[in-house]
């Protein structure tokens, strides 16, 4: 698969991965190691959702900036900044549903461990 950018569209995948680089970090250092699993991937899933949801308002700012100055200069896998913010939140939404259910994380757990 080829991601190709255009402008300053390759922030709109740059932001939400810092910014969920950061979210870990801070749960690291935070609560520290966590030798529960199930608890484990709870933590992960929601400090993605946190760097999902950070990461998309940053792109929506960014996007926002950019359509005032140069409008359609940017883009991200063929699709204007704009949209980005939304398929970060979505994402981020899923992820924080995602955490809330343990018999998903310990299904994820058992099989893609060997």
């Amino acid at each position: 698969m080829h991601l190709s950018f255009r402008g300053l569209g390759c922030l709109a995948l740059l932001f939400p991965l810092l910014f969920w680089f950061a979210a870990v970090a801070v749960m690291l250092s935070l609560k520290g190691y966590q030798s529960d699993r199930i608890r484990a991937g709870a933590e992960v899933l929601q400090s993605a959702a946190a760097g999902f949801a950070l990461g998309g308002a940053a792109t929506w700012a960014l996007a926002r900036y950019r359509t005032r100055t140069k409008p359609g200069a940017d883009a991200f896998a063929e699709l204007p900044l704009r949209f980005w913010p939304w398929i970060w939140g979505a994402l981020g939404a899923v992820a924080l549903i995602a955490s809330l259910f343990p018999a998903a994380i310990e299904f994820v757990n058992r099989h893609s461990s060997p």
